[in-house]
């Protein structure tokens, strides 16, 4: 559970935010052998963000898509300068593809005398569950939940994905049809017949028609991803790269914005901690916007508010 916390919340920062977690990381792993280098107008940091002196290692951390691009950047600048530099360690909190991979190996081979590598913030997560309570709160800038009492953790149970935002269209399609046509045929059944036997008729020919369809098409109605709401949390701007929020409620199914077009369905749920209860709960949207745990023996009694990294204060 505390390996998961610090990987969502080290996942979710951005810019400035992430680079500052990573110093504090960095400060704590190497104490005063580490210095963080401030940005000098036009300049920049150089393509260096921290370094020890003693041993020559240089850290460029960043949390843009496109590390390719910004790992050759990073070490092309911190090579420019008259140092020697005997490690040089890219951190980041993105995903490692193909193209980055390759990058990665081109400069190891042009550069035999250097040590270069990727370090992920899963990777920290990691190291970090081992620091003492006080040390991984001042990475994270924030006080640890699951170290509080009466905190529960929302797990993945199911997910689906990733999938593109034109993948999640395409599967959504037989159920747009079906919904299209239901409501078309149900609008000229009353429109054209007069007659409460012939809108009788029509109707149950509609309803058999409609479980014929469903019948015949089960496996791809199962695929259904909600492209519209999908769409509207895009235009709307409530998902962002890196967050997860609330997808339907009644599913209790949330959706994680992977990348700019990939997205995961996640079912998400957890242990109700009431003492004699044996529920379990399930996420709901609260007033605020936000989300709110409902426990299935007792959704009126049995709550919790929960925070976007999935852990829940019993009330």
């Amino acid at each position: 559970m505390e390996k998961d916390f610090i990987r969502n919340l080290l996942a979710g920062h951005e810019g400035f935010n992430f680079q500052d977690a990573c110093e504090r990381y960095l400060i704590v792993k190497y104490g005063k052998e580490f210095v963080p280098i401030t940005p000098n107008g036009n300049e920049g940091d150089g393509g260096r963000d921290g370094y020890c002196y003693d041993t020559g290692e240089y850290f460029a951390m960043s949390s843009r898509e496109d590390v390719h691009k910004k790992i050759r950047e990073d070490f092309t600048n911190c090579m420019s300068y008259e140092h020697p530099v005997s490690i040089f360690t890219f951190i980041t909190n993105r995903g490692i593809r193909p193209k980055d991979s390759l990058v990665l190996d081109e400069l190891k081979r042009d550069n035999p005398g250097i040590e270069i590598g990727i370090v992920r913030h899963s990777e920290i997560a990691v190291e970090m569950t081992a620091m003492s309570t006080e040390h991984i709160e001042y990475i994270l800038g924030q006080p640890l939940p699951y170290r509080r009492g009466k905190t529960i953790y929302f797990k993945t149970g199911k997910f689906v994905g990733p999938f593109t935002l034109s993948r999640s269209l395409i599967d959504s399609l037989h159920f747009y049809i079906l919904l299209a046509v239901s409501c078309s045929l149900l609008c000229a059944c009353f429109y054209y017949f007069s007659s409460e036997w012939a809108r009788s008729l029509g109707f149950t020919a509609l309803i058999g028609g409609m479980f014929t369809y469903m019948y015949f098409n089960k496996t791809s109605l199962k695929q259904y991803k909600y492209a519209h709401k999908i769409l509207y949390l895009l235009l709307t701007d409530k998902l962002r790269v890196g967050n997860e929020v609330l997808l339907n409620e009644d599913s209790h199914i949330t959706i994680f914005r992977n990348s700019v077009w990939k997205f995961t369905i996640n079912e998400r749920s957890a242990e109700c901690i009431r003492t004699g209860c044996t529920g379990h709960v399930l996420l709901y949207k609260s007033p605020a916007g936000t989300f709110i745990g409902r426990c299935n023996k007792d959704k009126i009694n049995h709550t919790y508010n929960v925070d976007n990294n999935f852990y829940g204060d019993m009330n």
